[in-house]
């Protein structure tokens, strides 16, 4: 065979394994596509838990902000990405109360201990985010078949009641500020708790375990 021929050849091969590889790519970005989709459907609809409640285009947004979204097969996927983007998102709000922490200098300010306090709430959210992440992480494998409240089994209610203790955290603090800062300052801090209803939501959905008990 002449070098022109082979060079043809594997021209012709190389293209068809990219051609390939992008066909691979595409399915799997098609995939978690529609999950997003349907995932956020679902949370927009009112059929899950009473606290899991998020706006369709909110979702997609958010869950999209996250670039391992496209690749998730199924909703487990898509909780551990919203546990990501829910951290990410706590992060900046605790940046935030740092930054005002900083400029409100007076001591007996009711407003600067709203901030104190949202600090001590954030502080815990950051510890505890990452252990509610692996406690879903080792039963994602069951997915729907992982144990619902049992009281023997590691389940996928110890992981609500993990969330759960998060949310009650954001919501103490948006409380706080709206009762010391104003209602209409404080759209990042209720963004965090929808993040945290959207994560409750998606582990609900991974492991068909409902919780309408939470305390937030």
């Amino acid at each position: 065979m002449s070098s022109v021929a082979l060079a043809a050849v594997l021209f012709s091969i190389a293209m068809a394994v990219a051609q390939a590889a992008g066909s691979t790519n595409n399915d799997m970005s098609g995939k978690g596509e529609r999950l997003v989709v349907a995932a956020c459907r679902n949370m927009s609809s009112g059929l899950l838990s009473t606290k899991t409640h998020f706006d369709e285009e909110p979702c997609v947004s958010a869950l999209r902000s996250d670039r391992w979204s496209s690749t998730a097969n199924d909703y487990g996927d898509l909780a551990a990405v919203a546990m990501d983007v829910l951290g990410r998102r706590a992060a900046e709000a605790a940046a935030m109360i740092d930054g005002v922490l900083r400029d409100l200098t007076a001591a007996r300010n009711r407003t600067r201990r709203a901030f104190q306090l949202c600090s001590a709430n954030y502080a815990f959210m950051e510890r505890a985010l990452p252990a509610c992440r692996d406690m879903f992480l080792g039963l994602k494998p069951l997915g729907k078949k992982a144990p619902c409240f049992d009281p023997v089994e590691d389940d996928a209610g110890d992981v609500l009641r993990c969330l759960d203790s998060i949310g009650e955290e954001a919501s103490e603090c948006d409380l706080s500020l709206a009762n010391h800062w104003g209602d209409e300052k404080i759209e990042w801090f209720d963004n965090v708790v929808k993040h945290v209803s959207l994560a409750w939501g998606l582990v609900e959905m991974a492991t068909d375990c409902l919780d309408n008990d939470s305390h937030w």
